[in-house]
């Protein structure tokens, strides 16, 4: 298992357990509420690392959304998902293949990205937050701390 793969595998199940002892809620706390059993079926639970990696890439809110625009808008165009999808399996023989580095060089997709981003533009709340002093996935961000994803 890639090691990042295995480190989101980990980061999943802790936070599983720490379900409704959050501080604040979050996408998880709505993904797997306290009041509900604890996911076994590895199917779901694999699903629930997908989210946690979409996430992590996308980071939070209006970012997150603009990640799944991408996706909305592909599938509303089926030539143009056909294309991206022609455009990664040609580039790629393997799912180990796949890198940050490696998909600089898929024009089509940075297209589609680009033109994602274009058509859903959504940053009302703005970037950098400043912490007002908080408590952040168990961790304290100090107030005043400028908090800016993959800075």
């Amino acid at each position: 298992m890639p090691k990042l793969m295995k480190m989101n595998t980990e980061d999943v199940k802790a936070r599983i357990e720490r379900r409704g002892k959050t501080e604040h809620l979050d996408y998880f706390e709505q993904l797997i509420p306290s009041n509900e059993p604890v996911p076994e079926n590895k199917k779901y639970i694999f699903h629930l690392e997908n989210i946690a990696g979409q996430l992590l890439l996308a980071s939070w809110q209006p970012l997150a959304n603009q990640f799944y625009s991408l996706i909305f808008f592909l599938l509303k165009e089926p030539d143009a998902y056909k294309a991206l999808v022609e455009e990664i399996r040609a580039a790629f023989t393997d799912y180990s293949a796949i890198s940050t580095e490696n998909i600089t060089n898929l024009k089509y997709l940075h297209g589609c990205v680009q033109e994602s981003l274009r058509f859903h533009q959504e940053t009302v709340d703005g970037l950098p937050r400043i912490s007002p002093g908080a408590v952040i996935d168990g961790k304290y961000i100090p107030k005043g701390v400028s908090c800016v994803p993959f800075s």
